[in-house]
């Protein structure tokens, strides 16, 4: 075996299964001492402290033969005994710095009777026999229960030696499970190899078992659904290489609509586990519509100015400039803190901390007919850290208003409230990762504009009854991605009383 062993190491194997184990002599079985708590000791003056037949001093010849990157999975053995003796032993087997020989590249399996829910009588148990009890201590630096999975052993049905098929039980037929298992990982993630292949199952181990003991049990059920799942925190890698920093996905975009097309480049993007094991996500649900519109037409009977109420009050300016009697420009700047036009990031996709717009009002009015047209740029300032943002291009907006005024007390209005035009942000996506550590990214491009223009239609009316002023109004909005399917019907009426 240890010869295979060696064979395999030289072509790339990842495990190698060793479905079997020595009897024990009547000299170690009379020499156990149980300590209770699952741990025992011999007091044969070879096997105390070399390890049954051993065990301790052929470690080393094992380490050599499997290389730095092979795993041994080995049956516990099929003598019922609440310990794994004798080549089990090798797992704990520790030299004199205090390390483990094989370190943790074995295995140890048990036997598992999924049709009674139990482990099955025959089969070894996780409890632990020290390999080196010397002076009363046990310089062992693990336990056998740090190294025990068990897996389906009982009425296995494989191929026969003479062909057909045959069913049998034992930690025989339990072992290449979990060795099978071990392939697949490494299939899966073929970066991992040696003691982070071996911790994986362990880790992944199903203990929601009935009557759950570790010293019995060791680390549970191999499960690998578990397995194949990710462990620990998931995030995205920050510093280029898989073993270095991550961030939690966190936050989102609450923006006036995105397009679908625009949210498949947040699609495939990678996240590492607490074992380096990359996993695939779609980000684009992070990405919400929200509802920016500062005003309304129809409510307010006129052009207004869209722009002015996304800025701080304290840090903005709007001049009119008049051009003729029927035409004037509203220039406006301001600032705004947390957003820009009401969109907002925060997180993964960065976080916006500040904006600076720039916005001009082309007004034009001629009897009752009135129009107005605006353009804006925003500069957004965002922080970047923990995120994926590397830069983001100016925002360009617009909006416009038609409408006609009736013996100035009626009207009707068509307006298009502020729509972003343009939004370019560019990501630098984890896509995938190499054997030897280094993260894959791509440059990616989402134009967060608009998904639809909204267009308002709007009819308001004032009149005055008893002394008091009255106005009403109705409208229809429609192309607003965040109202449920993009239409919204409003009607309201105020009333100004004069004492």
């Amino acid at each position: 075996a240890k010869q295979a062993a060696s064979w395999g190491a030289g072509l790339g194997s990842v495990a190698i299964n060793l479905s079997g184990e020595v009897n024990h002599d009547t000299a170690f079985k009379n020499s156990i001492v149980d300590q209770g708590n699952g741990n025992y000791y011999s007091t044969h003056w070879y096997y105390g402290t070399n390890g049954y037949n051993g065990a301790g001093a052929d470690a080393p010849s094992w380490k050599t033969a499997l290389g730095d990157e092979q795993v041994l999975v080995k049956a516990a053995g099929n003598a019922g005994k609440a310990y794994s003796a004798g080549i089990n032993q090798m797992a704990t087997a520790t030299d004199t710095d205090g390390n483990l020989i094989l370190d943790g590249q074995m295995i140890i399996v048990g036997n598992w009777d999924s049709q009674n829910g139990i482990i099955n009588s025959s089969s070894n148990k996780a409890g632990t026999v020290c390999t080196n009890f010397t002076n009363g201590v046990c310089l062992d630096a693990a336990k056998i229960k740090d190294f025990y999975i068990m897996a389906d052993g009982t009425n296995v049905t494989s191929t026969s030696v003479n062909g057909g098929y045959v069913s049998m039980t034992g930690t025989s037929m339990a072992a290449p499970v979990v060795t099978g298992s071990i392939a697949v990982l490494h299939q899966m993630w073929p970066f991992m190899k040696g003691k982070s292949l071996v911790q994986l199952v362990l880790v992944t181990g199903n203990k929601n078992i009935a009557g759950y003991d570790e010293n019995v049990h060791g680390q549970g059920l191999l499960d690998m659904d578990k397995a194949t799942r990710p462990v620990g925190a998931t995030g995205l890698p920050t510093s280029g290489r898989t073993d270095g920093g991550v961030s939690a996905v966190t936050g989102g975009a609450n923006v006036s609509g995105v397009s679908a097309g625009q949210i498949v480049a947040l699609t495939g993007v990678m996240v590492l586990d607490s074992f380096e094991r990359d996993f695939y996500i779609d980000l684009g649900d992070m990405t919400q519509s929200v509802d920016t519109r500062t005003a309304s037409v129809a409510e307010q009977m006129g052009a207004v100015n869209y722009f002015a109420p996304y800025l701080d009050k304290t840090q903005s300016v709007a001049v009119p400039v008049t051009i003729n009697e029927r035409s004037s420009v509203t220039i406006g700047a301001g600032a705004t803190e947390g957003s820009y036009l009401g969109n907002s990031f925060s997180g993964t996709l960065g976080t916006t901390k500040s904006s600076s717009t720039v916005y001009a009002n082309y007004n034009y009015v001629n009897g009752g007919f009135y129009a107005q047209a605006g353009l804006g740029i925003t500069s957004v300032e965002f922080d970047k850290s923990n995120s994926m943002l590397a830069s983001a291009d100016r925002v360009i907006s617009s909006t416009a208003t038609a409408g006609y005024n009736i013996n100035d007390n009626w009207g009707v209005a068509v307006s298009q409230p502020v729509t972003i035009e343009s939004a370019k942000m560019d990501y630098n996506v984890p896509v995938a990762r190499t054997l030897d550590g280094n993260v894959v990214t791509e440059m990616r491009t989402v134009d967060f504009k608009s998904s639809s223009r909204e267009i308002d239609l709007g009819t308001y009316y004032n009149f005055n009854v008893m002394g008091a002023d009255v106005s009403t109004f109705a409208e229809v909005r429609t192309g607003v991605a965040a109202l449920k399917d993009a239409i919204e019907t409003r009607v309201g009426i105020n009333a100004n009383f004069k004492f």
